[in-house]
């Protein structure tokens, strides 16, 4: 693969895990939002009411993760998904190289505080 190519792919992988870690800390902000609900509902002393409210609070709630945990299987073209990214990965796994990982950090405030002896090492070493 071209190297324009590998970091336009690169460069959109890692687009896709922005959007990937949006949509999975709102699951996670759904969750604590739930819990918290179902809490103070128990708390309330109206039977009924706390019935058919809690109800609602679960289905609606597992609604939401249904959804959450479908968007992130679904591998079709038109979505972005982990499990895609995952199938692109498995496809092209000479993009995400050690030689790669070191050319993210060639000009960091790690390498320059690295000694120099050290950093040539770190640059150079193979596996």
């Amino acid at each position: 693969m071209l190297k324009n190519a590998m970091d336009h792919k690169l460069q959109k992988w890692i687009k896709w895990l922005d959007v990937i870690k949006v949509e999975i800390s709102e699951l996670l902000i759904g969750r604590n939002i739930f819990w918290q609900m179902l809490e103070l509902i128990e708390s309330n002393q109206v039977s009924k009411g706390k019935r058919i409210l809690g109800h609602y609070l679960c289905s609606s709630y597992v609604s939401h993760v249904v959804m959450g945990i479908r968007r992130q299987i679904k591998i079709d073209k038109q979505s972005i998904s982990f499990a895609r990214l995952l199938e692109e990965i498995i496809e092209n796994p000479e993009l995400i190289s050690r030689e790669y990982f070191k050319r993210l950090y060639i000009n960091s405030p790690i390498a320059k505080q690295m000694p120099i002896s050290m950093s040539i090492q770190w640059m150079y070493t193979t596996i």
